[in-house]
């Protein structure tokens, strides 16, 4: 069986060229979104966290735990919200 490790990928949308890969997670990537300005990815992921990746610079700007396995993250319009699912419960979180 081949060695999976945990990870998200940037590729070039106008010719599909690797950009970046962006390392941190330690379990399966389940849900992935971008901000709206495209400056920032999220993940959220079966290892219990949410990150937020420059997504310029490749650099973890910010990770978020949460009790169990994130399946679903979604950010507002306008950038101020970040939506995460575990299946059964919803959060949201806002900037302070």
């Amino acid at each position: 069986m081949p060695d999976f490790k945990p990870q998200s990928c940037l590729l070039d949308k106008r010719n599909l060229q690797l950009l970046r890969t962006l390392t941190g997670h330690s379990n399966l990537v389940r849900s992935l979104t971008m901000s709206i300005d495209e400056q920032f990815l999220i993940s959220g992921c079966y290892d219990k966290t949410i990150k937020i990746w420059n997504v310029y610079t490749g650099e973890l700007v910010r990770t978020l735990n949460e009790p169990s396995t994130v399946q679903h993250v979604a950010i507002s319009r306008d950038g101020q919200t970040l939506i995460s699912g575990d299946g059964s419960i919803i959060k949201i979180w806002g900037k302070q």
